[in-house]
């Protein structure tokens, strides 16, 4: 789903069943703020364990973790390095391509707005995704080895 913002910008908020979380160029976890979305559970163990690394640009905070949330500006777009979601179901699941629907002189159609096959190769993201997904697999109550193969399983469907 996505929003004008008050500032007129269009932000990304959620999937229909899922919360969306950006890693922009410089390492920073963008997500919705918490009243704009649906809670979830994993996105609230992936704040908890990404902890202070959440980027301070927006005045939102979540007040259970004492974190600030950052908007995700749909025209930040070359600065996205992964997006990712979560839920309880899938609990990280990156995400391959970003389809919006446009509108123009033709009238509506669907465009494809971002797509991960440029960032490929950006291992930097890559590895904060898969520590988050051993990390939340470790917490779950999984054993090492088994959040590996698990963490293994799901890099291996994407």
């Amino acid at each position: 789903m996505v929003r004008k913002s008050p500032e007129g910008c269009l932000e990304l908020l959620e999937g229909l069943s899922s919360n969306v979380f950006v890693i922009y160029q410089d390492g920073s976890l963008h997500t919705a703020s918490p009243d704009l979305v649906l809670p979830g559970y994993v996105r609230h163990l992936v704040l908890q364990l990404y902890g202070g690394h959440i980027n301070k640009k927006s005045q939102d905070a979540d007040d259970e973790h004492g974190m600030e949330i950052a908007p995700i500006l749909l025209q930040d777009v070359a600065q996205w390095r992964e997006v990712f979601i979560t839920s309880s179901s899938r609990l990280i699941l990156p995400v391959r391509q970003i389809v919006i629907r446009a509108t123009d002189e033709d009238g509506s159609h669907w465009r494809s707005f971002w797509s991960s096959v440029s960032n490929d190769n950006d291992e930097t993201a890559r590895t904060l995704r898969t520590k988050l997904q051993r990390q939340l697999l470790e917490f779950g109550g999984y054993a090492l080895a088994n959040a590996n193969n698990a963490t293994d399983k799901l890099n291996s469907l994407t």
